[in-house]
């Protein structure tokens, strides 16, 4: 009985920790969540922005400085609210496998480096380096049983990247986004989504509805083959 508890509770816990990663990896994460510390220096020499990431967290989500200063170079680059839009490669250093270095070039900025500089200090901690950018976060539940997790995520779309993540049940993947839901599964899909929503909606009231009615309804809103709303006149 207490090695049956002692491997249950082991379980349990491995259980946890694989949902986290999973968690991690879905979130969407910036700069400024996988750093330890983001600073800025002035010298005579030129100014220079260092990060130094948190290497525990880097190792959940697999990442090192030189994924980083790949994202750093590539991330909105042709968005003109985007400071870093003026840095190419030779600026951006990686010093060791947790921290890199971002250099300003004062001959080239001039009059404007001063204020460049703090641009690109502010900038950075915002950059997204991991994760699916339009799942803002997500959230771990356990079954009754304690044998299953469940991760909800909030945000719209990236219902597609989450079924290809490895780790996740792909089959067991739903949305209660019903042109997502349409969009990645088919029609069939989003149909069901549409009786399974209305349900839950009405049950929640302690209203009971017949299940031919919601099918007719969600046959009305989907017999061409695409989404139609709809709204009560009376």
């Amino acid at each position: 009985m207490t090695s049956l508890s002692i491997s249950t509770m082991y379980l349990f816990h491995l259980l946890f920790v694989l949902a986290n990663m999973l968690k991690r990896r879905l979130e969407t994460s910036t700069l400024e969540n996988i750093s330890a510390s983001i600073t800025g220096s002035i010298s005579p020499e030129g100014m220079e922005i260092r990060i130094i990431l948190n290497s525990i967290i880097c190792i959940t989500l697999g990442l090192v400085a030189q994924n980083i200063k790949e994202t750093i170079l590539t991330y909105k680059r042709k968005s003109k609210s985007n400071p870093m839009r003026k840095v190419i490669a030779g600026d951006v250093s990686v010093v060791g496998e947790y921290e890199l270095v971002v250099y300003i070039d004062l001959e080239t900025l001039k009059e404007k480096s001063l204020f460049y500089f703090y641009s690109v200090l502010a900038y950075l901690p915002s950059v997204k380096v991991s994760g699916i950018p339009s799942i803002s976060r997500a959230v771990i539940s356990y079954d009754e049983m304690g044998d299953e997790c469940h991760l909800l995520c909030e945000g719209q779309g990236g219902l597609q990247d989450i079924m290809g993540k490895r780790g996740i049940n792909g089959l067991k993947c739903v949305s209660n986004h019903i042109m997502e839901m349409n969009e990645v599964l088919g029609i069939e899909a989003g149909r069901q989504t549409i009786i399974t929503e209305i349900r839950q909606v009405v049950s929640s009231y302690g209203i009971s509805l017949d299940p031919r009615h919601l099918t007719l309804l969600a046959d009305l809103m989907t017999y061409r083959v695409f989404y139609y709303y709809f709204q009560p006149t009376h």
